[in-house]
């Protein structure tokens, strides 16, 4: 019976481990989504201000060309 207790309790406690294990790893992945993301939207705007300057040199020598 000592033995069996024993046994269980080593079972609930790799269990509890196995458990942290997962929700870190979980966390993990989450927080590289989520890094992912917000490279994907620096890129973007990046590239929108990009667009909005060469917009705006272009209407520049426009205008200076009239």
């Amino acid at each position: 019976e000592d033995v069996a207790d024993a046994l269980l309790q080593t079972d609930q406690s790799l269990s509890e481990k196995e458990k942290a294990i997962e929700v870190e790893r979980i966390k993990a992945e989450s927080a590289e989504a989520a890094k992912k993301m917000l490279e994907e939207i620096q890129k973007k705007n990046e590239q929108m201000m990009e667009q909005k300057e060469k917009s705006y040199q272009e209407h520049v020598k426009q205008l200076t060309e009239k």
